[in-house]
C-alpha cells in the first residue's frame, strides 16, 4: 500500500512537548481513483505510551470526522515502523476538498516529523495541500486549528495494496538494531564467532554443562542430565533429585525377573505389581470374575426416582382397560388408574388413593411370569428384585381403567 511519505527518504525529526497536541496531515486529490484504506502512523519508538489516542479522517466537515478509531481499535504491532489501521470499507476521497488526517498524540512522548524542505511529492493522485502540510492545537483531541507550511507530522492516509510504507528508516537505524540484536552491550565484541548474543549465551551454558562428560565421554552419574533439565527450567532441584532417585532403583521399573515392574509400593511395604500377580493366581478366574461383576449389574437397587432423567427414561406408555399385557422391556412401571367403576369402592387416604380388589399384576422375566402382585394404593411401581423385566399382565375389572409407564435405568 502506499503513503503520502513514500518518495520521501531521511531519517525524520523529533520533540517532545510537555503537553498533548491535536496533530494533522494535510492533503488534498485529484480524483477518487485510489480510495482510502485505512490510516497509519509512524512509530519511532518502543513503549505502551509511544501511541496515539485516537486517529480520524476529516473531510468536508470540521467536526464529525469520515472514519474515527479510538483507544484499542488503533492496530499497533509495538514494533518500531509504520503502523496502519485499516477501514472496514475503503473510503474515496472527493477531488477539491481538503481532507486532514489527525491524531492525538500524548505529552512527554516523542513524536516524529519532517521538515517541509525535505518533503517529496506523494504518488498521483494525492497531493499535498497547498495552504499547508501540517495542523496542530496544543492540548487538543479533535480537529486541529492552526494550520502552516513549515512540518509535516509522520501520520497520513494509505491507498492501493502491497506493503508500501516510506520514511523513518535509515542505514544507521539497521546497524544500530544489528548491534542490539548481536550483544546486548552493543558492542559486538564477540563478532568473531558470529553467533547472536543470545544464542551464544545458551551455547556457553550448553558446553559447561557437556564438559562434565569428560574426554572419555562418560560423566559423574546423571549430573549432566540434571544440568541440561536446569538449563532449560523445566524441573526442580527437588524433582531432579527424585527422578535420579528412581533411576538409580531401576528394578522397581523392569520387575526382578525382567517382565515388568512397578514403581509403586502398597503401606505394608508390598510391591503392587507383585501384590496384583498374586491376587490374579488364586483360586478365581477372569471369567468368574467378569460373570460376578454382570450379576451385580442386574441386581440394581431400585428405589427409583423416575424425575431423575439423568438415570431413568421413560421408554413408553401403554394405556389400557380391563385385561392386557403391557408387552415392553423396563426396569420399573409405573401404574396408576384412570377411571373406576362407580360401583366400585374407593376411598382417599392422607391425599392418597385407595381401591380394594380391582385387579392385580404379574411381572414377567425370561418370557415367564412370576407371583402376582396386589396393590391397592395408587400410584403405584412394580419391580422384581432389580431384575430387568420383559412385560407386566394386568387384570381388572370390568369399568377400570389405567396407564402404564415403562422406564428403563442408566446401568453405565
Amino acid at each position: 500500500m502506499s503513503n503520502l511519505f513514500d518518495n520521501t527518504v531521511g531519517a525524520p525529526s523529533t520533540s517532545t512537548p510537555s503537553n498533548a497536541y491535536s496533530l494533522g496531515t494535510c492533503f488534498t486529490v485529484s480524483d477518487g481513483s485510489a480510495p482510502i484504506t485505512g490510516l497509519a502512523w509512524y512509530r519511532g519508538a518502543t513503549g505502551s505510551t509511544a501511541k496515539p489516542s485516537n486517529l480520524r479522517l476529516y473531510g468536508a466537515s470540521t467536526t464529525v470526522p469520515e472514519r474515527e478509531f479510538n483507544g484499542a481499535d488503533i492496530v499497533d504491532s509495538g514494533a518500531v515502523g509504520w503502523q496502519v489501521t485499516p477501514f472496514a470499507t475503503a473510503f474515496t476521497p472527493a477531488s477539491g476538498v481538503h481532507y486532514v488526517a489527525q491524531m492525538t498524540w500524548p505529552g512527554l512522548v516523542a513524536w516524529y516529523f519532517y521538515s517541509r524542505s525535505s518533503l517529496a511529492n506523494p504518488a498521483s493522485p494525492y497531493a499535498w495541500d497547498t495552504a499547508g502540510v501540517r495542523r496542530d492545537t496544543e492540548f487538543g483531541s479533535t480537529y486541529p486549528g492552526n494550520q502552516d507550511d513549515a512540518l509535516a507530522w509522520l501520520l497520513s492516509p494509505v491507498w492501493g495494496t502491497g506493503t508500501g510504507g516510506g520514511g523513518g528508516l535509515t542505514t544507521g537505524d539497521l546497524q544500530n538494531a544489528l548491534a542490539d540484536w548481536l550483544i546486548s552491550t552493543s558492542d559486538n565484541t564477540h563478532q568473531t564467532d558470529g553467533l547472536p548474543w543470545l544464542t551464544k549465551t545458551v551455547v556457553d551454558a550448553v558446553k559447561v554443562v557437556t564438559d562434565k562428560l569428560g574426554a572419555s565421554g562418560s560423566g559423574n552419574n546423571l549430573d549432566w542430565i540434571a544440568g541440561l533439565w536446569r538449563l532449560a527450567g523445566d524441573l526442580t532441584d527437588g524433582e531432579i533429585g527424585l527422578l535420579k532417585l528412581l533411576l538409580d532403583r531401576k528394578d522397581q521399573l523392569t520387575g526382578a525377573s525382567g517382565g515388568g515392574g512397578s514403581a509403586f509400593f502398597g503401606p505394608e511395604g508390598t510391591q503392587v505389581s507383585a501384590g496384583v500377580e498374586t491376587l490374579l493366581g488364586r483360586s478365581f478366574t477372569l471369567d468368574d470374575l467378569g460373570a460376578a461383576i454382570a450379576l451385580l449389574r442386574e441386581r440394581l437397587d431400585l428405589s427409583p426416582n423416575l424425575a431423575d432423567t439423568t438415570r431413568w427414561t421413560l421408554v413408553d406408555t401403554i394405556e389400557g382397560s380391563a385385561d392386557a399385557l403391557v408387552n415392553v422391556q423396563a426396569d420399573a412401571y409405573f401404574f396408576n388408574i384412570k377411571a373406576i367403576p362407580s360401583s366400585h369402592p374407593q376411598m382417599g387416604v392422607a391425599a392418597t388413593l385407595w381401591v380394594p380388589r380391582w385387579g392385580w399384576v404379574a411381572p414377567r422375566v425370561h418370557a415367564h411370569f412370576r407371583q402376582r402382585q396386589f396393590t391397592d394404593i395408587f400410584p403405584a411401581v412394580f419391580t422384581v428384585d432389580g431384575l430387568f423385566m420383559d412385560g407386566i399382565l394386568v387384570h381388572a375389572l370390568p369399568g377400570f381403567e389405567w396407564v402404564c409407564e415403562c422406564y428403563t435405568l442408566d446401568r453405565s
